[in-house]
């Protein structure tokens, strides 16, 4: 218990250090991002695998022999990669035997942001070895850091290379890239095609986040 104490403390620390308190401590007109406004903030959007990035640069942490995780992208979903560097210092890898575990986020769920982002730096900093993430980055100098807003879905992780996730990201990225007086007509076109779309069992899902979408961006 002590150990899980330590740890969680610790990680709540590097973040405030690493990533700034005032990253939290959010507005009250606050909103969380939409997932087009995601897509339209971010430089580029990657699909990564999870892998070990050795031991902790924070000795505490090391000591209880915590290690890093680090962001590797395979396929590139918005913008340009060529293989800069996703730079993510607080980024951890689980450990279970001190209680510090990640949470797999929901493949069926388009709207919550995964359960860890609600603590710590209201970002996910904790990952299991091998999962793959859907990761919004924004370019800093010559790499790329994250870009997630508190309490956003920017560091989902999915099953597969073309789960439901992967493929509205997908379809937002296509709809950020016309023009936006036309985005909400392509949005509607978009949506209805898919409420008929008997073939892909995550049509109707998908249909009914455009159709979220389409109200939220009325209000």
């Amino acid at each position: 218990m002590r150990a899980a104490t330590l740890v969680w403390a610790l990680l709540l620390t590097l973040t405030t250090i690493c990533s700034g308190a005032e990253a939290c401590s959010v507005r009250p007109s606050y909103r969380v991002p939409t997932t087009l406004q995601l897509v339209e903030q971010a430089d580029a959007v990657v699909l990564a695998r999870v892998v070990d990035g050795g031991p902790s640069p924070f000795e505490p942490f090391a000591r209880m022999k915590g290690r890093r995780a680090r962001l590797v992208p395979f396929a590139t979903l918005k913008g340009r990669y060529s293989g800069q560097r996703v730079i993510f210092n607080v980024a951890a890898l689980e450990l279970p035997g001190a209680g510090l575990r990640a949470t797999a986020s929901d493949p069926r769920n388009l709207v919550d942001a995964n359960p860890d982002a609600f603590s710590g730096s209201c970002n996910r900093t904790v990952f299991r070895r091998n999962m793959i993430v859907v990761a919004f980055l924004k370019k800093d100098g010559m790499s790329f850091v994250p870009s997630a807003p508190p309490f956003s879905r920017a560091l989902e992780d999915v099953p597969t290379a073309t789960a439901l996730w992967v493929k509205a990201v997908r379809m937002y990225a296509a709809i950020a890239a016309k023009p936006k007086s036309s985005r909400r007509d392509e949005m509607r076109r978009q949506r209805d095609a898919l409420r008929f779309d008997l073939n892909d069992p995550d049509a109707r899902l998908l249909a009914l986040e455009l159709d979220r979408a389409l109200q939220a961006s009325k209000q």
